[in-house]
């Protein structure tokens, strides 16, 4: 399946205006409160009014810390060892949503359980901080075999892997010290969070679904560092795919901060990351709070609507440099 960029997500999509959108583009809508907090009747009746409005999708946070226990069960991919009650919300949005023939984008994202995190000294940032790559891949593999369309009330078919991994409401460490350096280390994490979680999601008969990665964040701080820095996305999108700034594969020490091969790259690194280039397509959040939409950013580094091209173009050479066919 040729990869497709999938821009913007939410009410961006609802709001595009008419003359602007494609007769393909879906109406997506996201409002996790209301949809996965709200009561069983408060749903139904959104889901009721979002449909008159022309809504196709629904984008669904499938939080790991809300449906995990406390403690750890003896398997995390089987969603038969979660609590009585773990799913009962996602359960009520998928069986509503197809009764109203709405689609379901599950985006499964952090914060996680405290057994799969690491040991901040901060505690405030204990559910984003280090999660385990292969217990999320587990946890993946749960959600993904309660809703394969034989465990649970319907079968979802379309994926997003984490939400806005480039901050750090989200993700911790996005930097770490190297040497007396500052090193990005949000990307790494990331990295091998979409290899265990493309593979669960291949391993429980969901590879020819819709599967998206990315899911940025339009600015970071530039370059300020830190453990809770945000990441600008353009480069948090090269650390990813084990370049430098100028889409030079890293080598030496450089790659082996960022967890990258040290040795044949160009063939080794798409076949260790299956995901980076077989998925659906890139998602990516553009929206823009302070400015018009069409207002171009100063920093090279950000991405909003304005300059949506910079982030196509990057992905392309990426690609590219690796070997891949283009987006």
């Amino acid at each position: 399946m040729k990869p497709i960029l999938a821009l913007a997500c939410a009410l961006l999509l609802l709001c595009a205006p008419a003359a602007q959108a494609a007769v393909d583009q879906e109406a997506t809508f996201q409002d996790d409160n209301l949809l996965v907090y709200g009561t069983p009747d408060k749903v139904a009746e959104a889901m009721d009014e979002l449909k008159r409005l022309g809504v196709d999708r629904l984008r669904i946070s499938v939080f790991w810390a809300v449906v995990a226990p406390k403690d750890r069960p003896a398997d995390p991919s089987d969603p038969a060892q979660y609590p009585n009650g773990s799913w009962d919300r996602y359960d009520t949005i998928v069986r509503l949503a197809r009764e109203r023939d709405l689609g379901v984008n599950f985006n499964i994202t952090t914060p996680a359980p405290s057994w799969a995190t690491g040991n901040p000294e901060r505690e405030d940032i204990k559910e984003t901080y280090e999660p385990d790559a292969d217990e999320w891949g587990r946890f993946v593999k749960a959600v993904a075999t309660r809703y394969d369309g034989a465990h649970g009330p319907g079968r979802v078919d379309y994926w997003s892997l984490m939400n806005e991994p480039n901050q750090p409401g989200w993700l911790t460490p996005q930097w770490r010290q190297r040497g007396g350096d500052w090193v990005e280390a949000a990307p790494q994490t990331y990295r091998d969070m979409v290899r265990t979680g493309w593979q669960a999601l291949q391993d429980t008969g969901h590879g020819s679904d819709t599967i998206l990665v990315g899911e940025l964040a339009p600015k970071g701080r530039k370059e300020t560092k830190g453990l809770t820095i945000a990441t600008d996305p353009l480069r948090f999108i090269r650390r990813l795919y084990c370049l430098d700034d100028n889409l030079q594969v890293l080598d030496g020490k450089a790659a082996e901060q960022q967890g990258c091969p040290t040795r044949d790259q160009i063939a080794a690194f798409p076949v260790q990351n299956p995901g980076l280039f077989q998925m659906t397509g890139w998602s990516h959040h553009p929206y823009e709070l302070l400015f018009a939409p069409d207002r171009r950013q100063s920093w090279p580094d950000w991405v909003t609507t304005a300059n949506l091209d910079d982030l196509q173009s990057v992905l392309g050479r990426i690609r590219a440099r690796y070997g891949q066919s283009d987006l």
